[in-house]
């Protein structure tokens, strides 16, 4: 526990002379947490499907990819034994 709380009394003594001192106003406060709220709600609705749908498209190109280069190994192996 902080030295200064246990000095100057209790910790809503504390809060208090610390909102007052940066200026904290609830109405304020509260209109930021709906703002902040309304924006997450429109970002989890709307982005987080385009980015979800583009992130598993990546790994659907990755694995492609993978398995493209899987199959040119295997030509190649292909390759060298008829040339040998």
């Amino acid at each position: 526990m902080d030295i200064t709380i246990l000095a100057t009394g209790s910790f809503a003594d504390v809060a208090r002379d610390t909102a007052e001192t940066f200026g904290w106003n609830w109405q304020l406060f509260l209109s930021q947490v709906i703002s902040f709220s309304i924006v997450a709600f429109l970002l989890r609705r709307f982005a987080s499907s385009r980015s979800s749908e583009y992130w598993k498209s990546g790994g659907v190109r990755i694995e492609e990819g993978l398995l493209n280069a899987e199959k040119i190994k295997q030509e190649l192996a292909e390759a060298e034994r008829r040339y040998a």
